[in-house]
Parts: C-alpha cells; sequence; structure tokens
C-alpha cells in the first residue's frame, strides 16, 4: 500500500509511480521526448526513437502515468511522414478538440537534395494522422535552412490558426503560422513567414495573447529578449522598441530565456539564466507588462535573479492562483533538480518546499549515472506539477523520459 500523501506543498509526490518518480521505457531505443497535458490531465510524450529517426513517436499516459493501451497500438504510435528527412527535437501542444499537435525540425538525409525545415503534424486525439490537415495530416515548412538547429515551439491562437516558430543556419529565426487546415496563412509576414532579421537572435519559446499577439522569448545578440509581433507578423511598435524587449546589456555576460508564459492580464513572464562568471550561471526571471517594459510590481521592476544554488530556469508555468512555478538546474549538480515557487511581487514562496526552493536528487537505480536534462514543467491540476525529462546520455537499449511528480 502506498503512503498517503502530505499536504505539504513542494515535495514529492508518493502518490505516483516509485516515491513520485516513473521512468518510461519503450521495447527498444533512446526515446527523447517532450510531455504536453490534455483536458483529462493525461500524459503525452512526443519524440523520436533512436532506432527509428524518420519517424515522430507518441506515447499516451493516464495522469497517473499508467500506459494507455486505448492509444495507437499498445499506447504508442510512429508516424512516419516525410521522405528523405530524421526528425527531432520535438514540441507539442494539444488542441481545445483534443487533436494532437507536433512540431519537428526535419533534417535532410544523405543523398536528398533538400533543405532542412519545420514539420508540422496534427494527429487525432486516438494517435491517428488527422488526414484533414495539410496533405495527409502534415505540412512541411522548407525554408532555405542550411542546418536545422532550434524548434522553439508551437501554440494555438482563438482563431485556431496555429504558430510555430525556430532557427536554423542561413535563414535564421523564423515564425510561421499555418490555417486551421494546416496551409500557410499567407496574409502572415511574407507568405506565412516571419523572420526576425534585427542582429543575431535565437527563438526559444513561443506564446500567443489572446488578442493574438505573438510573443517569443530568446535573446538578441547575446542579450535575454522578448519579441512581440502583431497578427499580422509586424513588429508590435507598441511593445518596448519596436516590438523587442532587450535587458540592459551589461557587457559580455550571456543571457537568454528558455521558457515564457502569459498571464491572464497580459503580461509576460520569462525565466532562462545569466552568466555570472566563467562556467557559472544564475537563473534569471522578469515580467513585463503589455507594453513591453519591466513590471515595477515584481521586483522592483529589476530582473530577478534566483537563489545561488539554480544554475538556470529551463521551464517556467503559472497556476490556477496566478503562482509561478520554475524548473531549474542545479550548479555542480547534475543529478540534481531544482523547483521554485514565486509570488506575484516575484518573492519566493515560503510555504513551498525549503523556502520556496524544493531540490530532489534522481537515484541511480532509476537513472543510471548521467546528467539529467529536466525539460518540461506542466501543471496537473489540482495541486500537482509534472517535470519532465528531455533526455540523458544512452546508457543501454531502453532509454526513455524520467517523470517526477511535485506537490504545489
Amino acid at each position: 500500500m502506498k503512503t498517503p500523501a502530505s499536504s505539504q506543498a513542494g515535495q514529492l509526490d508518493p502518490q505516483f509511480g516509485h516515491g513520485g518518480l516513473l521512468k518510461v521505457e519503450i521495447p527498444s531505443g533512446d526515446f527523447r521526448a517532450r510531455g504536453v497535458l490534455d483536458a483529462a490531465q493525461a500524459i503525452h510524450l512526443l519524440g523520436v526513437v533512436s532506432s527509428e529517426p524518420s519517424a515522430l513517436t507518441m506515447l499516451k499516459l493516464d495522469a497517473e502515468g499508467r500506459l494507455d493501451t486505448s492509444f495507437g497500438t499498445g499506447g504508442m504510435v510512429m508516424h512516419r511522414v516525410v521522405e528523405g528527412y530524421t526528425v527531432s527535437d520535438v514540441r507539442g501542444t494539444i488542441q481545445p478538440d483534443g487533436r494532437i499537435l507536433a512540431t519537428c525540425l526535419c533534417t535532410r538525409e544523405s543523398g536528398h537534395a533538400t533543405t532542412d525545415g519545420l514539420l508540422v503534424v496534427r494527429c487525432m486525439a486516438d494517435g491517428r494522422l488527422d488526414v484533414s490537415f495539410g496533405v495527409g495530416g502534415f505540412t512541411l515548412w522548407e525554408g532555405e535552412w542550411r542546418r536545422a538547429i532550434k524548434n522553439a515551439g508551437v501554440a494555438v491562437q482563438p482563431d485556431g490558426k496555429i504558430v510555430a516558430a525556430g532557427w536554423g543556419a542561413d535563414d535564421g529565426n523564423i515564425v510561421l503560422r499555418f490555417l486551421p487546415s494546416g496551409g500557410s496563412d499567407t496574409g502572415f509576414g511574407e507568405g506565412g513567414v516571419v523572420r526576425e532579421a534585427r542582429g543575431y537572435t535565437n527563438f526559444n519559446d513561443v506564446g500567443i495573447r489572446q488578442d493574438g499577439h505573438i510573443l517569443v522569448g530568446g535573446y538578441n545578440v547575446g542579450v535575454a529578449a522578448i519579441f512581440c509581433y502583431r497578427p499580422d507578423g509586424s513588429p508590435d511598435s507598441g511593445f518596448a522598441e519596436d516590438g523587442m524587449l532587450r535587458l540592459p546589456d551589461n557587457g559580455p555576460p550571456t543571457m537568454h530565456f528558455n521558457g515564457i508564459v502569459i498571464q491572464s492580464d497580459a503580461q509576460v513572464v520569462a525565466a532562462g539564466l545569466i552568466a555570472v562568471e566563467a562556467m557559472a550561471n544564475d537563473g534569471l526571471v522578469v515580467r513585463a507588462t503589455q507594453a513591453g517594459e519591466l513590471d515595477q510590481d515584481f521586483n522592483n521592476g529589476e530582473p530577478l535573479h534566483l537563489p545561488g544554488r539554480l544554475d538556470q530556469c529551463m521551464d517556467i508555468a503559472i497556476d490556477g492562483e496566478g503562482r509561478l512555478t520554475i524548473l531549474g538546474r542545479v550548479k555542480s549538480d547534475s543529478k540534481a533538480v531544482a523547483v521554485c515557487r514565486l509570488l506575484a511581487d516575484g518573492s519566493l514562496d515560503a510555504s513551498f518546499g525549503d523556502a520556496g526552493v524544493f531540490i530532489f536528487h534522481i537515484p541511480p537505480a532509476i537513472e543510471p549515472p548521467a546528467t539529467v536534462l529536466m525539460q518540461d514543467l506542466l501543471i496537473q491540476s489540482p495541486g500537482k506539477a509534472l517535470v519532465i525529462s528531455y533526455s540523458a546520455p544512452p546508457i543501454d537499449a531502453r532509454i526513455g523520459p524520467l517523470i517526477a511528480r511535485i506537490l504545489i
């Protein structure tokens, strides 16, 4: 019998997996995946298996981490939808109607005269390809990328249009918008594409405000930045300086945002890292108003450096009470994971974990010695959060994501 869960926020949930931790394994291959939740709080893992690099692989677990055998074949599906490419760096979301959207980087295989691109796949709730979308369930953007580097995510607008972002060599950073049917939205940017060319820029995460404005987090010329585009794809001149909020550039230290979340009042919170000295980073969080100004009610309008133990912020989420939960790495401890919670003013929530921070380690029995790369933070109501690892260096033939559930 499992031990009843305590109501203490900021600890592993003993009702989930083995003491709060669940290792997902598949029959063969290293499964590198990201996680999303559906309306029933079921966990969808979207990624790629090393033994099938040309296939998008999806696995579904119920809210308690049990394999949902009604999904696909025994809980898993693989879709090989494009010839001449391998896929990687999968991101996803689930539409209000339950259909699953996934975006992937596509890398050309040897011998194929193609460029790298960004693939969007839509599936029905049971895992079957949605043949009403694009060409038999997918659409492929093939730009001028010599090399695909980063998938910055996908989001759905209130009108059902789909926004995806990414970056690659040569053509740089792009924001794409597709019609609900999967075709390019030619009224957005130039033929459905916005290219960000204001200096060396990287995109890492994308979100959409209720008014249709698109927000992207990343960096610009080595400085953490948030970009805001109008519904037609043009930079929003009412947001900071011509649609781009750059943090103050105080010299060489690199800083960037890994994740953004948009509050109900249209303010955007971004989390990432700032280099404070050689080989040492701090977690970094800011909140910006709808006008693109640092919010004076959050850490007095200054960028917030998280407690010294946190090396950087990997993801950020907002709960039903408006509190911010942040996933971070721990300095000098590759087997540790940090989760912290902030109140509305940016102060640490003392009721969570140890003075606002909860740090836990992955036992070697669950994850053999290797760096744990916790990547996704998902709020699983009520009062729970999931932390999902993206990947770890392969050690055997059955490496899969690690899921931790934390009481919040």
